[in-house]
């Protein structure tokens, strides 16, 4: 085991637990309002950018990049706040636990999938070169494990063609 593997193992660990800290709807939530976020901001951020840039006259592409980040954290910010207050109403009915225990594991699967990007991109510029990450056996282990997500992506896009064409 090297220094890649601590680091991932630590920081997966770390995803775990805090899903179980903040629990499913917090944890879901967060990835479901940087989706959110990110959609909302490019889709809307010509339409303020031009209202702004004609009221105020200020440079095109800096405001956008400025309205872009507004609209992200506005998004994110009401996604959250939606989803602490679910967390309050499952508290009282008495869900914690389950809440905890399935944030654990929505915590642990998504910064899961964050590593098996990186080493997907890792070894897409060839960094594999390196070799403490050669040796490494979270390495080899991710980079098979993005093999078969990018596999299941890339069949669900072609079922998902066919229907629609």
């Amino acid at each position: 085991m090297n220094l890649f593997d601590l680091i991932s193992i630590s920081l997966i660990a770390y995803g775990s637990f805090r899903g179980f800290s903040k629990g499913l709807i917090v944890e879901m939530s967060s990835l479901l309002a940087i989706f959110l976020g990110f959609t909302i901001g490019i889709n809307s951020d010509d339409l303020i950018s031009n209202f702004l840039y004609n009221t105020f006259n200020i440079e095109f592409s800096l405001l956008k990049i400025f309205v872009f980040l507004i609209i992200f954290f506005i998004t994110y910010s009401l996604v959250i706040l939606v989803a602490k207050s679910i967390t309050k109403f499952i508290k009282v009915v008495n869900l914690g636990l389950l809440n905890s225990a399935l944030g654990s594991l929505f915590g642990l699967t998504k910064w899961s999938l964050l590593f098996i990007l990186l080493v997907w991109i890792l070894d897409s510029i060839e960094f594999s070169s390196f070799e403490e990450i050669s040796n490494s056996f979270m390495y080899e282990l991710l980079l098979d494990l993005s093999e078969v997500f990018f596999n299941i992506i890339e069949t669900e896009d072609a079922v998902f063609v066919q229907k629609f064409t």
